[in-house]
């Protein structure tokens, strides 16, 4: 039941925020003309660019599975993450590809070996929402008069500053209650609990892993960078004028508000910001943003998933299909392995 209201107010959300950006007979007008005079050249380099992405979320997640399995190999990886690019495009929320990569390595996997490929997969996660706060971060204290000169534009960052705020005090948090060993004393009834050993056992393992855990960072700040890049030459394509110093500030901003379970795949809260931050800082039209942010998504996202369906056709005759409620079936894998978990955490450093 919790889903179904989950996924109404996500298609509520989105189908509103859609009807707002494109209400305006100016804005459709733009975004017509836009598409219609966009560079070829420009477009390539952007779908290039979007590869980038996948491809060094794949190195990093091979990276942290090999302190699981070191014979783990980089080519099922790459299959395991394009196909979860696909499942990304198609279940509702933003980690049904992640539960697919989930099921397909489990299912391989010897059962000694299964805490350690839920922490990879759980430190994935973790990695690339830090290295997303840490460049965030960075950008909003460098340009923060810049990103502020307007109303409209100061109260996104406000609202990003308490967001990036909320997630630095939950990774900090996290990190004492590893330091001080109070993971094991937190309520049976406590919400999240799961998720929280989870995250510390994660940590405590790949702490131990410190060289595998550096490079995911900044494997991580690659892919980042790569995807704003990808909206960079977008814009340069749809002849926007907006530099690459400018969309590498705006897009985390962007990027993370649309991860919310708030909207589908960030649909309509992306075009939204887009449309007021480039408007109101670098001064692009709203149908003209709307199109940066749409051929963004198609680019990013769409091009990927139908890219992972390909590998898809292939993955599937010798992997088989995706259950159904995939999701469903990695939390009752990770809570049948959550003693596996925790006694992992507990292992002496080496």
């Amino acid at each position: 039941m919790k889903k179904i209201i989950l996924v109404t107010l996500q298609i509520v959300v989105t189908v509103s925020a859609l009807l707002w950006v494109f209400h305006k007979p100016e804005t459709r007008a733009g975004l017509l003309r836009a598409v219609h005079e966009a560079s070829v050249p420009w477009l390539l380099a952007a779908l290039a660019a979007s590869v980038v992405a996948p491809l060094t979320a794949s190195v990093r997640w091979w990276l942290l599975l090999r302190v699981a399995d070191p014979a783990a190999r980089l080519g099922k990886v790459v299959q395991l993450v394009m196909v979860g690019m696909l499942f990304n495009l198609m279940l509702p929320g933003s980690t049904g590809g992640d539960a697919v990569k989930f099921f397909y390595t489990l299912r391989g996997s010897a059962p000694a070996r299964r805490a350690r490929i839920i922490l990879s997969v759980v430190m994935d996660r973790l990695l690339g929402l830090l290295a997303l706060i840490l460049l965030a971060a960075v950008f909003l204290v460098l340009r923060y008069d810049w990103l502020t000169h307007t109303r409209e534009t100061a109260n996104i960052v406000d609202a990003f500053a308490v967001l990036l705020f909320m997630a630095g005090g939950g990774i900090s948090l996290l990190f004492v209650a590893v330091q001080l060993r109070l993971v094991d004393r937190l309520p049976a009834k406590m919400p999240g609990r799961t998720k929280f050993i989870e995250l510390a056992s994660a940590v405590q393992t790949y702490t131990r892993a410190w060289p595998t855990t550096l490079t995911g960072v900044l494997l991580s700040f690659v892919g980042h960078l790569s995807m704003f890049t990808t909206f960079y030459f977008v814009s340069n394509a749809l002849r926007a004028g907006v530099s690459l110093v400018d969309m590498t500030v705006i897009m985390p901003i962007v990027n993370t508000f649309a991860a919310l379970p708030i909207s589908m795949s960030g649909a309509g809260v992306r075009e939204t910001l887009i449309i007021t931050l480039m408007g109101k800082l670098c001064g692009v039209p709203p149908g003209l943003a709307a199109t940066v942010s749409i051929i963004g998504f198609l680019c990013t996202v769409v091009f990927n998933g139908l890219v992972g369906g390909v590998f898809y056709l292939f993955f599937r005759s010798s992997q088989g299909a995706v259950p159904p409620h995939v999701d469903d079936v990695e939390e009752r894998e990770q809570e049948a392995a959550l003693p596996e978990i925790i006694a992992e955490g507990k292992q002496p450093a080496v």
